[in-house]
């Protein structure tokens, strides 16, 4: 090789070690809310009052509080914004949770120029009684965590009451949302007509669990927690990522409401393939180490969601019941299609699907007849279809892999029962019990058009 052609190579290799090296010094590193200094979560908080004070004179000032939350929240505003139950949910909140991380970190500048939203990761037991520590407003906990105390009146930015009583372990432990993620393309990111499996089965629930404002689409972003709430999806998906490069079903589609927001971003992101690579094209990364405990692929429902199959004890709201004949697949696979539910707007729900022998009496209080029985649930959260031209119904596929549920298993080969217990969660304004014209809305207007095996 030519002395002049083996020392520009040798130049140009360095130079490339040198941009890389830059490139990874500049990435931002998101963190766990749990893992932030008390100096990070105390510049994080003022971050998010400095945009909140944005918007005491003009809502909709761009960059404001009021204006980011609106982008989720009010849809009509801004283009049919928020995209739920659509090809681009995952696309979608990751540009808006990294258009609020920019107008977060251009709050106040120089404290806030590295702000980053923290995620709450909610497959672990959380730091306080119900959520992470510093959303719970108690100063003795906050200092015990934190090292030292917090301003009191920065923590009431993020306490913002009233939320559910959430349980105090995990609702999808680690392993079962690792498990989830790492499905089909179709199952997890959705199709170009519909959302995936994982966004109406964790992120749905997740919803209605945590209640308070996160209850419905038209206030949930105005609770501040549902930024790390969200962030934690983001996670999620960053960590398939790692592993498995598949692209959103619609690329070159708009993100609605997306127009090019911050001087960082002149030029977007406006499309789905604008946030494929957070790294390279949002300049961030994530801290986060999974759980590695592993998956036991024969437990019963109630062995894997703990807290979902302790919810489906107490008395449904309403029961739907459908007389099938099942014989079991040669796959040993079978497949419970619950066509057209449709609920009240308002209402968010769990449904519990059981499927058993026909003549069995319906006992889900029965601890063993939920162990027996119980094979999956459908989440519903409240008016998610009203948004972005959807119909106020959907189509929902629970698989039930018959090795994992022998009592099913056996019973396959006769008539059956399916039977789907709904459960209402509470409200927006806190847990308050349905009232009785509620309960009649259930009733009239809960409709599940068919029950089949595939």
């Amino acid at each position: 090789m030519p002395l002049f052609l083996y020392r520009f190579l040798s130049a140009s290799i360095a130079l490339l070690l040198v941009a890389s090296f830059a490139h990874a010094a500049d990435l931002r590193t998101r963190k766990s809310i749990d893992d932030l200094s008390a100096d990070e979560l105390e510049t994080y908080i003022h971050a998010v009052k400095k945009v909140r004070d944005k918007s005491t004179t003009d809502p909709l000032v761009q960059f404001s509080y009021a204006h980011m939350a609106g982008l989720h929240n009010i849809p009509a505003l801004f283009n049919g914004a928020c995209m739920h139950h659509t090809y681009n949910f995952w696309a979608w909140h990751r540009a808006h949770l990294i258009n609020y991380e920019d107008a977060l970190r251009a709050s106040d500048p120089p404290r806030t120029a590295n702000v980053m939203v923290p995620y709450w990761d909610w497959t672990k037991k959380p730091s306080g009684k119900r959520f992470p520590v510093v959303f719970e407003n108690d100063t003795a906990a906050v200092t015990a965590h934190y090292g030292r105390p917090i301003d009191p009146a920065l923590l009431t930015i993020l306490s913002n009451p009233p939320r559910n009583s959430a349980p105090s372990q995990p609702w999808f432990p680690w392993p079962v949302v690792s498990t989830a993620a790492r499905t089909g393309t179709a199952s997890f990111l959705g199709t170009a007509s519909d959302g995936g499996d994982f966004e109406k089965d964790i992120h749905d629930a997740m919803h209605g669990f945590v209640g308070g404002a996160l209850c419905c689409p038209s206030s949930a972003a105005d609770d501040v927690i549902f930024w790390s709430f969200h962030t934690f999806f983001d996670v999620v998906w960053w960590w398939r990522q790692q592993s498995i490069t598949d692209v959103p079903p619609c690329e070159d589609c708009v993100l609605n409401g997306m127009a090019p927001q911050t001087a960082l971003r002149p030029d977007g992101p406006t499309m789905a393939k604008n946030v494929t690579n957070p790294a390279a094209q949002l300049g961030y990364t994530y801290q986060f180490t999974p759980d590695a405990a592993p998956v036991v692929l024969a437990s019963t429902y109630s062995d894997r969601l703990p807290v979902l199959a302790e919810l489906s004890l107490q008395r449904p709201a309403l029961v739907r019941e459908f007389s099938v004949n099942a014989p079991a697949s040669t796959s040993g696979k079978i497949a419970v299609a619950l066509q057209q539910v449709a609920a009240p707007a308002d209402i968010a729900y769990m449904a519990f699907v059981y499927v058993y022998p026909r003549g069995a009496a319906f006992t889900p209080a029965d601890a063993q007849f939920r162990n027996r029985y119980l094979v999956g649930h459908v989440a519903r959260w409240p008016s998610q279809h009203a948004q972005a031209g959807h119909a106020d119904s959907s189509d929902y596929l629970i698989s039930v892999d018959l090795a994992s549920y022998p009592a099913v298993q056996a019973a396959a080969s006769g008539p059956l029962t399916v039977s789907v217990a709904i459960h209402p969660q509470a409200q927006k304004g806190g847990p308050t019990p349905l009232a009785p014209q509620a309960d009649a809305d259930l009733e009239r207007n809960t409709k599940i058009g068919s029950v089949s095996f595939k």
